[in-house]
């Protein structure tokens, strides 16, 4: 990626980190009974507001080129790629609560993994509605993309008036999130115009972001994330504004770092799963726990853990985890052929 799309490697790699805190305080708030005007409490519900249609909005823009410019055999090798990702990790993540149901308190029911392709596992949903929505762009892409979204606002709004239609299946958050991978797929240029090329925006958006935070947080506000659009809008923009203002302002080695962990978010993503409950664990376990260690501890865990991932990735004892094997039935079948 060129520096001129540098700021979207650091909204990434904070989105992953922000990610990692939210589930560290979903953890905290449902082991501890937390009410909701607690400041955990009302962390979590600001982290609900943005994160995930911050995350699609981002992924829409990066697929543009992919999708636009990419022949049919790269498309759909992408979407087997993805496919593959969940499968697997959704077989590691089950396996995994399975046999730590009684230590954890998950109840992962048995028959959990038989519903994965309409009912995603916690955590890994995200890359099936990932799927889909990369899946239903590159259909529609010779659409009038205003029309397109239109026809994605109906179905947000469809979704907010009849929440049970969807319920239990992954259209619910795919009606809820796939407006957001369209705006960024079809309007990226002119957002990413409007933030860069005019300073004085891209401040009025960083202002916007802090003074809804705080309100948000500090007022205790309870506003149902599937409802607002232009709220995640605000904080989606204001949010990748302020990451343009840390890409301009901090030191060489921190952007650096920001984005490094941008580049390794799907590996934190994917690994991190059970650190927050870990980490708690062990703390209690040593009579150290403080709700501000495990966050700290998990978050440190869960980097550790993603660049390690990242690093061992193309290894050949563990690329099957991150990468799909290319024409796998040709390679056993020549190898049977050969003996």
């Amino acid at each position: 990626m060129d520096n001129r799309l540098g700021y979207f490697d650091i909204a990434k790699g904070l989105a992953i980190l922000l990610v990692v805190v939210y589930h560290s305080l979903e953890g905290i708030i449902s082991v501890f009974d937390l009410p909701t005007g607690h400041f955990i409490y009302a962390l979590a519900e600001w982290s609900k507001v943005f994160l995930m249609p911050t995350f699609f909005f981002v992924s829409g823009c990066l697929a543009q080129n992919t999708i636009v410019q990419g022949n049919s055999n790269k498309i759909i090798n992408k979407i087997k790629d993805l496919l593959y990702l969940y499968i697997i990790w959704s077989c590691i993540i089950y396996i995994s609560r399975l046999s730590l149901n009684s230590i954890t308190n998950t109840n992962m029911a048995a028959d959990e993994i038989v519903k994965i392709f309409w009912d995603p596992l916690p955590t890994i949903w995200f890359v099936y509605a990932l799927v889909i929505a990369f899946s239903f762009t590159y259909l529609v892409r010779g659409v009038n993309r205003h029309l397109v979204i239109v026809f994605a606002i109906g179905m947000n709004i469809l979704n907010q008036v009849y929440p049970s239609l969807f319920e239990g299946f992954i259209l619910e958050r795919v009606c809820w999130l796939l407006l957001y991978y369209l705006i960024g797929f079809y309007y990226f240029h002119e957002i990413n115009t409007l933030i860069r090329e005019n300073s004085r925006t891209a401040l009025g958006f960083v202002a916007i972001f802090v003074l809804l935070s705080l309100t948000f947080i500090l007022t205790d506000s309870r506003i149902d994330i599937h409802n607002s659009i232009l709220l995640s809008l605000l904080f989606g923009f204001g949010f990748l504004s302020s990451c343009l203002v840390l890409e301009l302002n901090l030191q060489p080695k921190i952007v650096l770092f920001l984005r490094n962990l941008g580049a390794a978010c799907l590996f934190i993503y994917l690994t991190h799963f059970p650190i927050p409950a870990a980490t708690r664990l062990l703390l209690m376990k040593l009579d150290l726990y403080s709700h501000a260690l495990s966050i700290y501890l998990t978050l440190i865990l869960a980097i550790s853990l993603g660049l390690i991932a990242q690093h061992f990735a193309n290894r050949s004892w563990c690329s099957w985890l991150f990468f799909r094997p290319r024409n796998m039935i040709g390679k056993i079948l020549g190898r049977v052929n050969a003996t």
